[in-house]
């Protein structure tokens, strides 16, 4: 339906109280057309996060290696919906919901703070334990 919506706008044209058409100013559209995509880029994240989410669900219920119906696990799934939701996150930015490199920016402050030794839980343990590619990525970790 927002779709349908959006075409309507970009006719630049509605209907006043008196029945007449008008054309629509072009801020208003404009206006109109940035809401649209907010919803559609928001409503895209959540439904891909939403995906991964449950696709966590199954890994810890049933294992990595489960397979469905369809023959497929959630380790072999994994890469896909999260993949997914990366293409979301850089369609929101395209959007304008955020900028990447505020995005990526926030991405690397975590992921430092992760894979920090120093950097401690509410009880004061570590963090993060050390992911098992960490090793290989940053070779002064060896």
């Amino acid at each position: 339906m927002r779709l349908e919506v959006l075409e309507a706008l970009q006719s630049y044209r509605q209907a006043d109280e008196g029945g007449e058409m008008v054309l629509v100013s072009r801020e208003a559209l404009e206006e109109a057309i940035s809401t649209l995509c907010d919803l559609y880029a928001l409503g895209l994240m959540a439904e891909e996060m939403g995906e991964v989410i449950q696709l966590i669900g199954k890994w810890l219920r049933f294992g990595p290696d489960h397979a469905r119906r369809d023959g497929e696990s959630a380790r072999t799934l994994m890469p896909t919906e999260m993949g997914d939701v990366a293409a979301a996150m850089d369609f929101a930015c395209l959007d304008g919901i955020a900028s990447f490199r505020d995005v990526i920016g926030r991405r690397e402050v975590k992921k430092a703070k992760l894979l920090n030794p120093e950097s401690r839980d509410d009880q004061g343990g570590r963090l993060a334990p050390e992911p098992r590619g960490a090793r290989h990525a940053d070779p002064s970790r060896q």
